[in-house]
């Protein structure tokens, strides 16, 4: 397992420095340790999974990133329950992948679940307001797409310094016309 996990954490300093295809090897090599010692639905496994699916989606492989998201999905909601508030993470990823892949419609129902769910859980403002952000792009032009970009801002407002490009993203989401 140490290995295992050493392997994650040069992945994730490389992919911290922007390494992107650098950082994955290392992500499947410790994924395929992890597979040979846990069951698949077992958190070490699922999470260097989400890890992988997160950097797939950084370059640009989103039907992978999407594939591997959906087996998070159900690893989490089966081992922690579909209420839990770590699938906020995953079902946001699920929302963002389907919309790269111009799947606007069907990117709807993962990010309201993900809305929904850290609605109701104690999590970070900045992670409602990415979902928010998120579904409000989704969702195209109307006034409650406003409402949630809107939201957001104020979520990021309210964050300050570690939330300013996301900032800045929302507010010129809200300028166009």
């Amino acid at each position: 397992p140490y290995v295992a996990t050493t392997l994650v954490n040069l992945g994730s300093t490389l992919a911290e420095h922007g390494a992107l295809a650098r950082a994955q090897p290392y992500f499947e090599r410790a994924l395929k340790l992890r597979r040979s010692l846990y069951p698949p639905e077992n958190r070490s496994v699922v999470d260097v999974l989400f890890n992988l699916a997160l950097l797939e989606g950084l370059q640009r492989h989103h039907a992978a990133a999407l594939a591997k998201l959906e087996q998070v999905a159900a690893a989490y909601a089966k081992s922690l329950g579909a209420d839990h508030s770590d699938l906020i993470d995953v079902w946001l990823a699920v929302g963002e992948e389907l919309g790269h892949l111009g799947r606007t419609r069907d990117a709807v129902a993962p990010l309201e679940r993900a809305l929904a769910l850290a609605q109701t859980s104690a999590v970070d403002p900045v992670l409602v307001a990415d979902t928010r952000f998120a579904l409000a792009r989704v969702l195209g032009p109307s006034a409650r797409a406003r409402t949630l970009a809107r939201q957001a801002t104020t979520a990021y407002q309210a964050a300050g310094a570690r939330a300013q490009d996301k900032l800045a993203a929302v507010t010129a989401w809200l300028a166009k016309p």
